[in-house]
């Protein structure tokens, strides 16, 4: 499912962020914290905003497109964020 596929990307590049975040620690001990809000708010925006898209575009698949988008431009994010 492509869902889940471009998911695995947040996931995977979220995870990435987090082990080289770790080496900020000593700087900000609310690094790791403030990721994981950072991604329950991201979360939580995605899931709303693609439902209220669905509702105004009806084509068949709207909804997963959606999704599928949001998660390559968090993905994408993330990875930027990882080479900063």
């Amino acid at each position: 499912c492509y869902e889940d596929e471009s998911f695995a990307k947040v996931t995977s590049n979220l995870k990435k962020l987090k082990e080289i975040s770790k080496e900020q620690l000593t700087y900000n001990p609310n690094v790791i914290n403030d990721l994981n809000k950072s991604q329950k708010a991201w979360l939580l925006y995605r899931d709303s905003y693609c439902t209220t898209y669905s509702f105004y575009h009806g084509e068949r698949n709207a909804h997963a497109n959606c999704i599928v988008q949001l998660n390559n431009d968090r993905a994408k994010q993330l990875k930027t964020d990882i080479g900063a």
